[in-house]
């Protein structure tokens, strides 16, 4: 009694400030709780409805997040910030026609509404409403110079778009983005964007993003080489035996070991912008990477003589993220794959839950990932394969790397790189694209490559 007491003498503004206190401070349940003792003090309090929300998003209580935010646009209907914060919630859950909506909503309360604009141009682009959404990156801009991520946006749609001479200059602006300031170096020498003759320097190549970006990326080091350059590779470790392989280069050294001197440098991503990439020109000549011999040797031995066509199967991306989760299929919906008369083979090293007691009771799908130590080893069991059927992951792109058969499965809103609409890559000229036609829905994508399967490869 004492305490409720205490409570209402300092709510709402001194209890609201030490609720975001604790929000800021990474305590999301302490602060959760001092929102609904704030809540129960001043239950019209529509601010600390919409905070409140906050806290449960960051939480991934994602339905109750929109409670508290419904909760606070009924208390006061001219609220942008909760319409807003819907909006987003909404688009992790991938209700874009929901989340645009919202955006709407923010923005006839707020005309100068930069965010909810370039949040509206994501929800766009993910509906297919390209034009549209280049529009509202662009006025989110314009609202706001100073707002990376809408300038971020819009490079990625750029890039989708085909428009790559817009994109990739766009794209630089990554070093910007909270998300990207960990992943930037400072070696103290100039940035090379193609803008010098390389001929007789040192440059060094370096890893930024994900495995698969660089993998992709690799194809520019003959372009380099070409161009008389020395170049200095530093890779994940993963790839360090895979990079060796790859002519024309004087050094590979793993990510964190020391390099030697050099006088230029370029992380992978930006050599696209470097070359002046167009759809039209991208390098695209396959193989570009090859399997260390000593590992060819082992996996083909591993695998024995070939009986029945040999299909490498990857059905998951990584196990954290939300766009990961998005672009993986549960591996149960892939079991009808195996009915047909062939070895498959899982190139995966990770399994999400309930997929190894999948595998241990279903023979059909071979497990390698106790054996497989990187991408070198990766890449040799790849060789072995016939062709591989892959979500978009790093495998994928090594796959393509190869130059081996590839079948990709694509999210209703897929990754820039694979373009709008199309059926082939212009990156790999052995692929070919699945994509799906709604949200979420893999099981026509999975019944369209199992009818191919017979058709082309069991007939």
């Amino acid at each position: 009694k004492n305490n409720n007491k205490h409570n209402q003498e300092i709510a709402p503004p001194a209890l609201f400030k030490k609720a975001i206190g604790l929000f800021q401070s990474g305590e999301l349940a302490d602060a959760l709780a001092t929102f609904d003792v704030i809540i129960a003090l001043k239950p019209d309090f529509a601010e600390a409805h919409s905070n409140r929300g906050i806290v449960l998003q960051m939480l991934g209580r994602y339905e109750e997040a929109l409670v508290s935010f419904n909760k606070s646009t009924e208390i006061n209907p001219a609220y942008p910030n909760a319409y807003y914060n819907s909006g987003v919630v909404l688009q992790e859950l991938g209700r874009y026609e929901e989340a645009l909506s919202c955006f709407d909503k923010a923005i006839a309360v707020k005309a100068d509404y930069s965010s909810a604009y370039n949040n509206r141009g994501s929800a766009l682009q993910v509906l297919g409403r390209y034009e549209e959404a280049l529009v509202a990156h662009d006025q989110a801009i314009s609202l706001n110079p100073a707002n990376v991520n809408a300038q971020w946006n819009k490079s990625i749609l750029l890039l989708l778009m085909g428009r790559y001479e817009e994109g990739w200059s766009l794209y630089e602006l990554r070093w910007r983005l909270k998300e990207y300031l960990p992943l930037a170096r400072d070696f103290g020498k100039p940035l090379w964007l193609g803008n010098v003759d390389i001929r007789n320097k040192k440059i060094l190549i370096y890893h930024e993003q994900g495995l698969g970006d660089t993998l992709l990326m690799l194809r520019y080091v003959s372009l380099l080489a070409a161009q008389g350059a020395e170049i200095i590779l530093e890779v994940p470790a993963s790839l360090h035996a895979l990079a060796r392989e790859i002519p024309g280069v004087s050094c590979v050294v793993a990510k964190g070991d020391f390099f030697p001197d050099f006088d230029l440098q370029c992380p992978f991503m930006s050599l696209p912008l470097a070359f002046k990439t167009k759809v039209e020109s991208i390098p695209a000549n396959v193989p570009y990477l090859k399997a260390p011999a000593a590992k060819l040797n082992l996996w083909k031995s591993r695998l024995g003589d070939k009986i029945r066509p040999r299909i490498g199967l990857v059905w998951s991306s990584g196990v954290v993220r939300q766009i990961d989760r998005r672009r993986s299929i549960p591996l149960d919906m892939m079991l009808p794959l195996l009915e047909n008369n062939a070895e498959f083979h899982s190139l995966q090293i990770e399994y999400r839950d309930g997929d190894r007691q999948i595998i241990m009771n279903d023979q059909r799908l071979h497990d390698h990932a106790a054996e497989i130590l990187d991408f070198g080893d990766t890449a040799a069991l790849i060789e072995q394969m016939d062709m591989v059927i892959s979500v978009d992951t790093a495998v994928a792109h090594l796959a393509g790397a190869l130059g081996k058969p590839l079948w990709i499965l694509l999210p209703y809103a897929a990754d820039f790189r694979w373009l709008q609409k199309r059926k082939d890559s212009p990156w790999f000229p052995t692929a070919r694209l699945f994509r799906q036609t709604a949200p979420d829905d893999w099981e026509e994508v999975l019944a369209k490559i199992n009818n191919l399967q017979k058709q082309e490869i069991f007939r």
